[in-house]
């Protein structure tokens, strides 16, 4: 019935699920026809290496009206029982955590939450089986179903906050490259500390590519530090002269009064140091000022009780991490310590998955056809570049030549072709006692038939019609590569069937016995032949008659011949 269609989208094991959000379902989603819907009806697809969530709502009604047959129906339960085809990254949270819905209990809405990052693009067909208990016309009947959403992962850039990356997965071996996307503005310093997740380091923002020959998983990460310069002490080795003059100077304490300014790119003093009293050299620790406007300019002053302030020069501060030089070019030198503050310490990491590659290798064994590695995912097999929709399975007996290969898809969702066998099958010719035909099957290139070993002139088709008695075979070819010689066939006779008075076959066809008649000669031989020729039963004619069982031949046509190996007298007869 309709009302099963939406089960596969919502009813999975709720051990599956448990990192998606918890959905709360949508009160407009509703269905014209009154039969089950979901909402949206289409899933929109996800990226390879992004993280995808999609709410689904779904809509239960407690009764279905079906207009075809008339019947109401009275959907009691759903129930999950198993889920497959999932992509590798990706899973579901259900708003009732036991997958079982009782619509007509009043549970007549629910909602899912796909969730995850897929990591292999490609079109999944995510296949699910449930059980509906439904109740119609008095009886209750279990229902199961196995119904399939595909969902389109597309390819993508994975990354994080701090990253970007190439490519997440691969199948046998992977090479992606990465590069940082955080970055402090100069002269904010920043560092970078790839963790390739491989036993190898490396540091730079990138892009590097990263290289991994072997299936496994790799936790890729990157330390990203960013760091403010920031001025924290200064020493004042030697003072540009012209600092005399002042009142305290000429009261004998001799010596300037230092002090400096810091200046920053706009031109504003963003520090003060303080004063030290009668030297010539200084220091100044725990200053603590964070240089981000630069260009930034050291000035240098004598501070004087009485007359102005003395302009004793002025120097660039590199901004630069450790200690730093200055000199104002007169007299006025001196180092300037700069260090590293972190402001952002940002740790991302991302899984790169290298996963097996399936096995599309096959083993021939005469006319049959097994993989190498059985238990995968899915098979399909492909003649002439055409793929064949049965069977999708491990073994097959190919019923025609061609060139054929075997797809096959490991549970990863890794895809892998074989290399192409020509396989040319057996060419059997048939001979048609009642049309008095020899034939081959009918569609090949060309046909070149042969009469007790010489070319025959002219049998360039599938069919031979009446042929004189003696052996004939015939080489075929085809346009995917075969040159194929069949088996021969042995023609006794150009038979000409003996009828009329004397001589009964009887019934035709014939089930489990054959009776033979022939009042012209009392004993003769009874030999059962196939129309290729393989004697299959034999008996003897005693007063002018014989009965064969043939209970154990199989049905098709077979040529009764009395008398001996040679004789004309033949008739062709129908086992059924």
């Amino acid at each position: 019935m309709k009302y099963l269609v939406f089960a596969f989208i919502f009813l999975m094991p709720s051990w599956l699920f448990s990192q998606c959000t918890t959905c709360v379902p949508d009160p407009g989603c509703t269905s014209s026809d009154g039969f089950p819907t979901i909402c949206p009806l289409e899933l929109p697809p996800a990226t390879a290496g992004s993280f995808y969530e999609q709410a689904l709502t779904f809509f239960l009604p407690a009764q279905i009206n079906d207009p075809e047959s008339g019947i109401t129906a009275d959907l009691l339960q759903l129930t999950v029982n198993s889920v497959q085809g999932l992509p590798f990254g990706m899973e579901y949270t259900l708003d009732d955590v036991d997958g079982v819905y009782f619509p007509m209990d009043g549970q007549n809405s629910g909602c899912a939450t796909l969730c995850g990052t897929p990591v292999l693009p490609g079109v999944y067909s995510v296949t699910i089986s449930v059980t509906a208990l439904v109740s119609a016309l008095g009886f209750e009947l279990e229902q199961n179903e196995n119904f399939i959403l595909p969902l389109i992962v597309e390819e993508g850039e994975g990354g994080t906050e701090s990253f970007t990356i190439g490519s997440l997965a691969a199948c046998g071996a992977l090479q992606t490259e990465v590069g940082a996307t955080l970055s402090g503005v100069p002269p904010q310093v920043t560092t970078y500390t790839w963790d390739l997740g491989n036993g190898q380091v490396a540091t730079g923002p990138g892009p590097l590519m990263l290289s991994y020959p072997e299936p496994g998983t790799y936790p890729v990460s990157l330390n990203t530090v960013i760091s403010n310069p920031v001025l924290s002490s200064l020493d004042l080795t030697s003072l540009a002269g012209g600092w005399g003059g002042d009142a305290d100077e000429f009261f004998g304490l001799g010596n300037p009064d230092p002090y400096f300014e810091l200046q920053d790119g706009s031109n504003v003093v963003v520090y003060t140091s303080a004063t030290i009293d009668n030297v010539t050299t200084g220091s100044w620790a725990d200053i603590d000022i964070t240089l981000l406007n630069p260009p930034y300019t050291l000035f240098f002053y004598d501070e004087d009780l009485v007359t102005e302030n003395d302009a004793l020069g002025s120097a660039t501060l590199n901004v630069q991490p450790g200690t730093v030089s200055f000199s104002s070019g007169n007299g006025s030198n001196g180092t300037a310590s700069v260090l590293l503050v972190e402001v952002n310490n940002i740790t991302s990491q991302v899984e790169v998955n290298v996963f097996p590659e399936a096995d599309p290798t096959f083993t021939v064994n005469g006319n049959g056809f097994a993989c190498n590695a059985p238990g995968q995912a899915l098979y399909v097999w492909y003649r002439n570049g055409i793929p064949l929709t049965e069977p999708l399975a491990c073994e097959f007996t190919p019923t025609e030549g061609g060139l054929y290969q075997l797809e096959a898809t490991n549970e990863f969702g890794c895809t892998a072709i074989s290399e192409s066998f020509l396989y040319c099958p057996p060419i059997v010719p048939v001979f048609n006692p009642v049309s008095n035909v020899i034939s081959v099957p009918a569609g090949f290139e060309s046909y070149e038939w042969f009469y007790n070993g010489l070319p025959l002139t002219g049998a360039d088709g599938p069919e031979i019609p009446d042929p004189q008695p003696g052996n004939y075979g015939v080489l075929i070819t085809t346009d995917y590569g075969c040159t194929t010689t069949s088996t021969v066939i042995t023609v006794t006779v150009g038979v000409e069937e003996v009828n009329g008075v004397g001589w009964a076959l009887f019934p035709n066809p014939a089930d489990e016995f054959l009776e033979i008649r022939f009042t012209a000669v009392d004993e003769a031989d009874v030999w059962v032949y196939t129309t290729l020729g393989e004697l299959v039963a034999t008996g003897r004619m005693e007063e002018g008659s014989c009965r064969l069982d043939v209970s154990a031949l199989s049905s098709g046509y077979y040529v009764v011949r009395v008398g001996g190996r040679n004789t004309v007298v033949q008739r062709a007869v129908v086992i059924r």
